[in-house]
């Protein structure tokens, strides 16, 4: 692990809280929660019903400071189960895709030079057999840094050498109970002065939910001044150009 040897602050690590999909309780939940502690989120959206009926709440969360990125249209993934199957996207299927909804982000809720992208279900390659090449020209022709859905603590080195592969972890999956474990894995960043990046989806609902108060436990936790809590956009922005 490639130490950095300062966060802003003087934490200890850092810390990313993001929630995939654009659900209501986003809006609803998260977001109240994040900025009664002063925090800022990272918000994935697909560009599917739920947003779009809510596009004026996200505008207001862009201008309120937090991160709204791009989780594609249609979110496909790999795996015959999904309706929008990689393995049968082209490479101008899944360029379009992402620059479909980078567009509809800029429209409705406003333009990020910086705002990131995340990987629909944490995968990486259209095609069969995969082609990771191409998913990575198509994210990087519209962003300058994309988050997995796996792997554990962020090297800062590793982040700096390719920050389309930005590691994170979906530690509730697929309901979190209990607050522990969210907290096992920001102490690990401490211990190792990297960076956690949590992957949420629905906060207090139906939709793989982490329970509410769960997640408002984790967040006075975080108040602690040892994590420099903010969007995944700022944190690999001071990896790249600012440390």
């Amino acid at each position: 692990m490639d130490k950095i040897k300062r966060w802003p602050g003087d934490a200890r690590a850092a810390v990313s809280l993001t929630y995939d999909d654009g659900m209501g309780s986003g809006l609803d939940q998260a977001i109240p929660d994040l900025e009664s502690a002063g925090f800022r989120g990272t918000f994935y959206l697909s560009i599917n019903a739920h947003v779009t009926l809510r596009k004026r709440g996200w505008k207001r969360a862009f201008l309120d400071g937090h991160e709204i990125g791009n989780h594609t249209v249609k979110h496909p993934c790999r795996g015959a189960e999904h309706k929008h199957n990689l393995e049968v996207y082209t490479p101008v299927d899944i360029r379009n895709e992402i620059l479909s909804a980078a567009r509809w982000l800029n429209r409705n809720v406003g333009v990020d030079n910086y705002r990131t992208f995340a990987y629909p279900c944490g995968h990486v390659a259209i095609g069969n057999p995969p082609d990771e090449d191409s998913f990575s020209a198509a994210v990087q022709a519209c962003h300058f840094a994309a988050r997995l859905a796996g792997g554990g603590i962020n090297d800062v080195a590793a982040v700096a050498k390719n920050p389309l592969r930005i590691q994170a972890d979906a530690i509730g999956y697929p309901h979190g109970q209990e607050v522990e474990p969210f907290i096992e894995y920001c102490e690990q960043a401490a211990r190792l002065r990297g960076w956690a990046v949590i992957v949420f989806h629905g906060i207090g609902d139906n939709w793989i939910p982490t329970e509410r108060a769960v997640h408002q436990k984790l967040i006075e936790y975080l108040q602690d001044k040892r994590f420099w809590v903010a969007p995944v956009r700022d944190v690999a922005r001071y990896i790249l150009y600012s440390r």
